[in-house]
């Protein structure tokens, strides 16, 4: 366990944000989405010098989050009232997450009514800050994947790839899931300083409780429903789809609640990995 905490804390009023470290999508925050977030997220690090990034009111879709699409591209807006901010923080272990133990490393912000006058900005707006944090946790195999094209091949390796881990899930046995995301674990727990046996007994017995229940299920694995993004310096694929949810995600249960995983794949050596 570590003695200290490296923390992200944000929020958006008025708005629709994402944030995002080193080029990795994190959270999005907004009126329906709810507006802030505190969590540590030392598996989104690097060593040396780090990007924290915020896109504002993102294109309707992940993959056209920066851009706002073809089409459409950027608009001028003038959103009324409307802020973000964004910091990096370092917290002792057992302090409380925007006390006063917290020590600001890098803070991002940004206010529609600059200057206190209303003004048209062009959206998706970008802002951003780098901090060097020095030495961490060594590299992550994201690092130094190969670059991606997300062509014809690779989403078809993907689409293969999450359809094996449904047919898993949807089935209850967690071993392939383990075997795809084994990278991801064993770099979580050297994040914070976890056995990685400790996460696979948790994956192993999350997984045989969940497809225990009667109405267990995970729904089909839908290409149509794709909106692959590329991150991460082009070096991981975000399996989300256009309604801004993980591709791979189980059947809605009976209070309407839905359990979802989070994938980040990279091409490591020619295989596909679950890196993130």
């Amino acid at each position: 366990m570590p003695s200290e905490f490296l923390v992200l804390e944000c929020k958006a009023e008025g708005c629709v944000a994402e944030f995002y470290l080193n080029d990795v999508p994190v959270i999005r925050r907004g009126p329906e989405l709810g507006k802030s977030f505190a969590g540590p997220i030392h598996q989104y690090l690097v060593d040396g010098v780090n990007e924290l990034a915020v896109v504002i009111e993102p294109g309707e879709t992940p993959s056209i989050a920066i851009t706002g699409g073809e089409d459409a591209g950027r608009t001028r807006r003038t959103l009324q009232g409307a802020s973000i901010w964004a910091k990096l923080a370092r917290y002792p272990r057992g302090s409380a997450t925007g006390g006063p133990d917290g020590v600001e490393l890098l803070r991002v912000e940004w206010k529609s009514d600059a200057g206190g006058d209303a003004r048209a900005w062009a959206f998706p707006r970008v802002v951003d800050g780098r901090v060097d944090l020095g030495p961490l946790k060594g590299r992550w195999a994201w690092q130094d994947a190969e670059t991606l094209d997300l062509d014809e091949d690779e989403v078809g390796d993907l689409t293969f790839r999450l359809e094996t881990l449904q047919e898993s899930l949807e089935n209850g046995d967690p071993e392939p899931f383990l075997a795809l995301t084994g990278v991801r674990l064993d770099e979580f727990s050297r994040a914070y300083g976890n056995p990685p046996r400790d996460k696979i007994r948790q994956v192993r017995m999350a997984v045989q409780e969940l497809s225990a229940e009667p109405a267990w299920g995970v729904e089909p694995v839908d290409p149509d429903r794709f909106d692959l993004r590329l991150c991460g310096r082009n070096r991981l694929v975000q399996c989300i789809a256009k309604d801004w949810d993980p591709i791979l995600r189980a059947k809605p249960d009976a209070e309407g609640g839905q359990v979802t995983w989070e994938l980040f794949f990279s091409r490591i050596g020619g295989e596909w990995k679950v890196t993130r």
